[in-house]
């Protein structure tokens, strides 16, 4: 159930510094639980403070320490300690994946997504309800447009990318995004 994206090298290291320079915290163990070719795991190895990334995917024929489905509230990695979970990962399966990794980390998330996961339709309950939980903790938005990162091939992607990113510890009361479903 993995719809692959391959991840544009420059848009890894621009959401990597991205991320330290909102999150400054984004260092100690570091787990991408959907590496696949490790464009991500790269830029945070060559970041300061960053002691350890570890790398899974569900895909065996990739170069990935873990062989895992991130779904699987069972996988090993979940039981270990990040104090950071950074990925991109598949967005049929993303309501799935960021609790878990919520749940792990003991600082934060930052997940590349399309924009729209912001707008739950499909598993729009669980999703609606983890987001609306968890709002007062989505401490950024980075928004990658003009041009759209292209993840096709195909010269650029029809809906937007963002970075997004959740901290513990960080609680904005009112929350500085606010998740409206069920509005009609």
């Amino acid at each position: 159930h993995r719809d692959l994206t391959p991840f544009p090298t420059r848009l890894s290291s621009d959401l990597v510094q991205l991320t330290r320079v909102i999150a400054p915290h984004l260092r100690g163990r570091i787990l991408d639980p959907c590496a696949g070719d490790l464009a991500i795991v790269n830029e945070l190895h060559k970041t300061d403070g960053v002691d350890l990334v570890l790398a899974g995917d569900i895909d065996h024929d990739r170069p990935c320490l873990y062989t895992y489905d991130a779904t699987d509230p069972a996988a090993p990695y979940w039981k270990m300690s990040f104090e950071w979970i950074v990925t991109n990962p598949p967005f049929s399966q993303a309501h799935r994946i960021l609790p878990l990794a919520y749940e792990c980390a003991t600082v934060g998330v930052a997940f590349l997504l399309r924009l729209s996961y912001l707008e739950p339709t499909q598993h729009r309950n669980k999703r609606a309800e983890w987001l609306a939980a968890h709002a007062g903790h989505m401490t950024n938005l980075i928004v990658f447009g003009s041009p759209r990162p292209d993840f096709t091939g195909s010269g650029g992607d029809r809906v937007t990318t963002a970075g997004m990113v959740w901290r513990k510890g960080v609680t904005y009361d009112p929350p500085v995004f606010e998740f409206v479903s069920g509005w009609k």
